[in-house]
């Protein structure tokens, strides 16, 4: 009978252990799974990684990123330019009706398949990395987009570099916007539609070329968000658009800008 009664309790302890243990496992699976979904929920946070100072933007309105003697480098964002009902069908038109193109471009001497697809619009032709674009003509829609800028910042451009990523896979690398034909400390106003996708910045050492310890930035910018940099942001810093380890959907992204035509021209 002790015997049995022995049994019978350390039978009860094991089912309790591994209720426990199974419960226990339970909520680490949740944890995890919740941890796989990054959320970007802090605005304006310095973290430290690896020795570098890492922002997060999230906040619209504009931002002082830097303020050096060259001049003060800012940024505008606003995540919300484009209601999310008009990004859907104005994807698929720019999908569609823009004839986009594979490059090769020219990196370190060498020649490369660019990882997304480019269009170029506009009067005059735009180079960079090896590259010749001869400009499309305006489509209404992107005449319309372009009237929306004005009216909403004030500002006029009369050239447009489109990009498509296809998916994860493809980005662009680090560069800086900072073309002769660009003029000295040009705006960029960046409008994306589709897949949200980080934009990340660095700021340029003051001496060489080591990165490793400078100031980074990461924005992530959903469909109908709109970016726009202005002041000594392309001759302090740098941006790209990263690969990503997981599965993205199709981004357009439409960069306006201005071409100054040289007094030789």
């Amino acid at each position: 009978m002790e015997k049995r009664k022995k049994n019978r309790l350390q039978s009860s302890w094991l089912t309790q252990q591994h209720k426990s243990r199974d419960s226990s496992r339970t909520n680490s699976a949740k944890s995890c799974s919740t941890n796989r979904n990054f959320v970007f929920e802090q605005t304006d946070v310095l973290q430290k990684r690896s020795g570098q100072q890492e922002r997060v933007i999230t906040k619209a309105g504009v931002h002082v990123i830097s303020n050096a003697p060259s001049g003060i480098a800012s940024i505008e964002l606003d995540p919300i330019f484009i209601s999310m009902d008009e990004t859907k069908w104005m994807f698929n038109d720019l999908e569609s009706q823009i004839p986009w193109q594979e490059k090769n471009i020219k990196v370190q001497g060498h020649y490369h398949r660019q990882p997304r697809l480019t269009a170029w619009f506009g009067d005059f032709s735009y180079e960079y990395s090896g590259l010749t674009l001869k400009p499309f003509q305006w489509s209404p829609l992107l005449n319309m987009l372009r009237e929306r800028i004005l009216k909403m910042t004030g500002l006029t451009f009369n050239s447009m570099l489109a990009n498509l990523y296809r998916n994860e896979k493809d980005s662009v690398d680090w560069h800086s916007d900072d073309e002769s034909s660009l003029g000295t400390d040009p705006t960029i106003c960046s409008l994306s539609f589709g897949e949200t996708r980080n934009f990340e910045m660095r700021k340029k050492p003051e001496d060489g070329d080591d990165y490793s310890d400078v100031e980074t930035i990461k924005i992530p910018l959903p469909s109908g968000s709109l970016l726009i940099m202005s002041g000594a942001t392309q001759s302090d810093w740098q941006h790209r658009i990263p690969k990503e380890y997981h599965s993205r959907g199709p981004r357009i992204n439409l960069t306006f800008r201005n071409i100054i035509l040289s007094h030789d021209t």
